[in-house]
Formats: C-alpha cells, structure tokens, sequence
C-alpha cells in the first residue's frame, strides 16, 4: 500500500539499510508535492484539471464541484460573482443542497442497517450473544454505508469499532443485569457526582474547578440530556449567570469601566486589583482615625434619652465646668477626622457597585446550589418514571444517537477537506501577476496625479 506499506525482501533491508527497519525509509508518508500552473500564476483563471482532481471528493459529499465556477476558457475557470472572499467558499458547500441530501442519504442508510442491529442489542439480555452480535454489526456495516459514498471504508468502520469500544462495558452490564440495571448506574454516577461537591464556590480551589467540570459533563450526559431537558436548560442558565456576574466583578477589579480607577492603579503593580487597593487604604484610614474618632465620641456621647453623657462636653458644662480647653480639643479632633472621613466616604461610593456586585454574585451561587440539589432530586423522580421497557428504548436510542454521531463528525471531516482543496486553490489562483502589474500601474498613475497638483511633478 503506497504510503503505508511496502514489502521489501530481507536481504535488502540488511545490505543496503544496515537492518534499519524503520518503515519511512520503505514506504514514503510524505504528501506529492502541491502542483502550481504557470500561466495561471502569470495570466489569471483557476486550471480546470486542478478543479477535476478535487471533483471525485465533492461527488462523495454531494456538491457539485463547477458551483463556485465558471468558464474562462477551455483549460482554465475563475471563481464566480458569488465567491466574492474566501469565507464564501465554506458558506457556499455548507449550505448546498446536494450536501444536504448527501447528510439525509446517509442518515436513511444508517437506520436502515440500524433497525436490524436494535433487535440485536434489545435481545441482548435473553440471547447472551455479545460477540457474535459484534461480528454481525461490524460485518454487516460498511456493505450498508458504503453505497452513501459520503464516507470510505476506513472512516465507517472507525466510526463503528469506536463506538463499540465507547460502550462496551455497557454492553456487558445490559449481558448480565438487563437495561434497568445500566440506567440505575448512570443515576447513580450522576448523583454521587452532585452530592459529593464540598467545594466553597467562592474560593478558586482546585478543588472548585473539578466541580465546575463534572458538572459540565454531567449536563452532557446522554440520559440528562433525554430526561430532564428542562433542569439542563435552567442549570446551563443559573451557571452562565454566575460566571456573567464573576466576568463583571474581575472586570471592575481591573477598574475596567470605574470612574478613577486610573488614579488608584497609577504606579501600582500590574495586575492589581482596585477592590484590594481601596479596602486596603479604607482600613488604613479607619487605623489613623481610631483614636481621634474614639475620643471624639467621648466628647459628644449621648444617653439613650438624649441626655449629655458623663465626661462629654455638655455634661462638663452642666457640672459648671470651664470646657473651652475640651471644645478645643474637640475642634482640632474634628479638622484632623475631616480629610480623613472625606476620604473614606469617596471609597465607600466607589466600592459601593463593587458590594453590589459582590452581593448578586452570592445570590447566583446561591440559586445555583439550590437548582444542584433539585437536580438531584429530579434525577431520581425521572428514573423512577421509566419501567423496564422505557430503560431499554431509552438505552437503544442513546446508543443510536452516539454511533450516528460519530458518522456525522466524519462526515463533517470531510466537507471540510473540500472547503480547504477549494481553498487552496483560492489561494493560489485569485491574484495573478498581471492583476498584480495592473494594481500597481493604477497605484503609480493615481500617485503620479497626486504629486502633479502638490507641484512635485
């Protein structure tokens, strides 16, 4: 198999190789080298071979190859008005119709060929035939899929052998316990997954992040996805709405959008964060006005009624004492407290959307722990709503769904090798040399006018 493989006799590998049995010197992997038309390079057009080499790939995915096209001459073609830039190469196949029917074709065929092996799987519990139910499936696969010709043999019979590798030990529980019983481990995984979450939401833990995965996968596992649609919807909106209001409180920790945010972070090292530099200052100046707000306090206090306290100024006074000395010393207390209260009433505006935000983000976490638990508890009231018959029809459609999944991600593998062939040729092809030379002639002709009128010409 050229490329791949190559039979070579022993004697030559230890004449002329030394014993060297390293298979590139054999069997060469590397790709022919990209072909390039001359005059197409010089004069414009796209050569009509390079276009049918492509041709065989498009037949197998449906699309006509002439579409993006048309005629220049005999030999050559250019793009149509309709690819206007590169990006329309992929809209164009992607939406194409004889793609589309290609992708319908193919899904036909498979649930043809899928409606014998469902009554293969379904029996599995009473039949026992786990193997030569493979074979049966295997065998029988690419003479079903083949004729679509959307896939090679290679990629359907990847498709397949990975897929019954994904689900094999599934397959062996459905042998031994039946369909409930895999159904009742899923649940079961799913749920010890949710209730084993310790992790404080509001400290960036590893052990935080873990949670934030399982609970991606969860939302992606096949049976939450079948069963319980509606939680998946409210969920997948309860975490967005965390992490929107976690983007918007690390975006104000930057000062992003914060009006003076610039005059805190100025000379600050970088990657500082407002919200630590103003709570920061804010305890200093609540350390600087302790004592002066202490004693000012004193000086003011009043009871409960309304009455001076003992020791205020007021209740000195009463005593026929002379305070002059103390309404001095409250009148210094003061001017020294004002720059400083001044200053940490401007912080406490500024943290104030800070506390906001804060205050929204522990409500969200909030909603989203109370959603996980009724997760939960949804979780086992849509298990209990299957029967036997459910979990096997349930488990049936699941295992189709991944198995057609896969052909689909091939398949989508190949669409876009074609964009990337007809790509290829968009990029070698669109500019010629003599677009070029004719660019570069208007260029210097419309510079040549240009320095006639400043009178440099």
């Amino acid at each position: 198999m050229p490329g791949f493989a190559a039979v070579i006799d022993n004697t030559a590998i230890i004449k002329n190789e030394a014993g060297n049995l390293n298979i590139r010197r054999y069997a060469d992997s590397s790709p022919p080298p990209e072909p390039h038309d001359v005059r197409a390079h010089l004069h414009g057009g796209v050569p009509k071979r390079e276009i049918e080499s492509i041709r065989p790939h498009a037949q197998a995915q449906g699309f006509d190859v002439d579409t993006p096209f048309v005629d220049r001459d005999a030999d050559y073609a250019e793009f149509a008005d309709t690819v206007e830039k590169r990006a329309d190469i992929r809209a164009l196949v992607e939406s194409d119709a004889g793609v589309a029917t290609r992708q319908r074709e193919m899904i036909a065929a498979f649930d043809a060929w899928w409606s014998t092996g469902r009554t293969g799987l379904a029996e599995l519990p009473e039949s026992k035939r786990l193997m030569p139910l493979r074979r049966e499936m295997l065998d029988s696969f690419e003479p079903a899929m083949l004729p679509v010709e959307c896939l090679d043999r290679y990629a359907l019979m990847g498709s397949i052998a990975g897929w019954w590798d994904e689900i094999r030990y599934e397959l062996r529980v459905i042998v031994e316990n039946g369909f409930a019983e895999l159904v009742d481990g899923w649940v079961e995984t799913l749920r010890s997954a949710l209730e084993d979450e310790d992790a404080d939401d509001d400290e960036d833990s590893d052990a935080k992040k873990t949670v934030k995965v399982t609970l991606e996968e969860l939302l992606a596992h096949p049976f939450v996805r079948h069963r319980m649609a509606d939680y998946v919807t409210e969920l997948s909106a309860a975490q967005a709405e965390v992490e929107r209001i976690k983007a918007e409180k690390e975006a104000w920790e930057t000062g992003d959008g914060v009006e003076g945010a610039e005059d805190w972070l100025d000379g600050a090292e970088e990657g500082s964060n407002l919200a630590k530099e103003l709570e920061k200052r804010r305890k200093e100046l609540r350390a600087e006005m302790k004592d002066d707000d202490k004693r000012w306090k004193e000086l003011v206090k009043t009871t409960g009624t309304g009455k001076p306290s003992k020791g205020s100024i007021d209740w000195m006074r009463a005593q026929g004492t002379d305070v002059r000395e103390f309404e001095a010393e409250l009148a210094a207390i003061e001017r020294r407290l004002a720059p400083l209260v001044e200053e940490a009433e401007t912080i406490d505006a500024m943290l104030a959307p800070y506390e906001a935000i804060k205050e929204e983000l522990k409500e969200a976490r909030a909603t989203l722990r109370r959603l996980k638990a009724a997760f939960v508890e949804r979780l086992t009231a849509a298990r209990a709503e299957l029967d036997d018959d459910d979990c096997r029809e349930l488990v049936l459609d699941i295992d189709r769904e991944r198995l057609l999944d896969r052909l689909e991600r091939a398949r989508i593998r190949r669409v876009g090798a074609l964009v990337a062939d007809l790509e290829r040729l968009w990029d070698k092809y669109r500019v010629s040399l003599k677009r070029i030379e004719s660019r570069r002639s208007d260029a210097t002709t419309r510079l040549d006018g240009y320095l006639l009128e400043l009178g440099y010409a």
